[in-house]
């Protein structure tokens, strides 16, 4: 499942690399225009070129298997692990969560191994280094001191060039900490003086194979746009004596990720589109973090309603599939690439 998680992984690295920085790209900046994106919404087969397969296959293991037998040496492939290490992508699902559109993804692709030789990219444009580096610096500072240095950033990389053959035709993110004590101290070694903490975050992000595509890659087009926020925040508690960070409140906006690829690998291919959506929620957790158990958690991930449909060159569709369990979408991919 590697080709398809590489591809997935790459809205985790964007979404999660504002804290990551420290890559060492290249010196120009790249507004390239001559992306795929249109005007038009990559969730009609109709707006995504041909693939020219021959053959394209209706199972999840026979879409899977042809897109996963794309060569590691494929220029767009290669660009796309090298975007991921170069945002500080991981194959962890942790630092996503509670959010359970991003986690339906990022579930499924926490077994990802990059080839070996993968490395940051040095065609990354210098404003993305820039950006991301400063906010790894703020972020240092709020950890070192959170109660006198608040975060408060944004970031936006709009027109980026993310490498040799992506584009950051949309991305903008802002994201905001603060931590608030009884005396206005930094906090305790105890934790004594905690009284409540607040957090948010927000992206919106489309990510484009640049056009015509390289010569030699079996990828016709390629969009990932992620739409998702959440605030939170947490308050204190004095259990036994002691002051407890507990009732944790989480609020999420409507959120939404879209994956659309078109490829042909040696005649088998087609167009493939993945979404995935949640409605706005709020949840809150009440009683001491410490205390917070499996259950408590799963609590504030509600099922998101997630689709898969293939369609062959005359935009007919050969497959379709739906999820509205996190954990059955899981074991369907896991079990379609097994």
């Amino acid at each position: 499942m590697k080709q398809l998680l590489v591809v997935l992984a790459l809205m985790a690295a964007v979404f999660m690399g504002c804290s990551t920085g420290g890559s060492t790209g290249g010196t120009s900046s790249n507004n390239n225009s001559n992306n795929n994106s249109t005007n038009t919404s990559p969730s009609n087969p109709a707006n995504l070129p041909a693939s020219g397969a021959v053959t394209t296959p209706s199972t999840l293991n026979g879409i899977f298997t042809a897109f996963n037998s794309i060569p590691n040496s494929d220029p767009v492939l290669t660009d796309l692990q090298n975007s991921v290490s170069t945002l500080g992508g991981s194959s962890s699902t942790s630092a996503i969560a509670p959010n359970p559109v991003a986690r339906a993804f990022a579930k499924a692709f926490k077994t990802i191994k990059f080839p070996k030789g993968t490395s940051r990219n040095a065609t990354v444009s210098s404003d993305i280094t820039t950006q991301l580096n400063k906010i790894e610096s703020d972020v240092t500072k709020f950890v070192n001191g959170p109660e006198a240095n608040p975060l408060n950033e944004s970031i936006s990389l709009s027109g980026d060039s993310l490498s040799t053959y992506l584009t950051l035709t949309k991305a903008t993110g802002t994201f905001a900490a603060s931590i608030t004590t009884s005396d206005g101290n930094e906090i305790a070694n105890d934790g004594s003086n905690f009284k409540s903490a607040q957090g948010s975050a927000g992206l919106t992000l489309q990510v484009d194979l640049n056009s015509p595509p390289p010569s030699g890659s079996d990828f016709k087009y390629f969009t990932l746009q992620v739409s998702t926020g959440v605030t939170a925040s947490v308050g204190e508690e004095t259990v036994s004596g002691s002051v407890e960070p507990a009732n944790l409140t989480f609020n999420y906006p409507a959120q939404s990720i879209l994956l659309a690829v078109s490829f042909d690998n040696s005649g088998t291919g087609g167009k493939f589109i993945l979404q995935g959506t949640l409605a706005a929620y709020n949840s809150t957790i009440s009683g001491p973090v410490n205390n917070l158990g499996s259950s408590s958690q799963s609590s504030i991930v509600p099922n998101p309603a997630i689709t898969l449909t293939i369609y062959n060159d005359a935009n007919t569709v050969v497959g379709t599939y739906s999820w509205i369990s996190l954990s059955k979408f899981e074991t369907d991919l896991s079990n379609a690439t097994s």
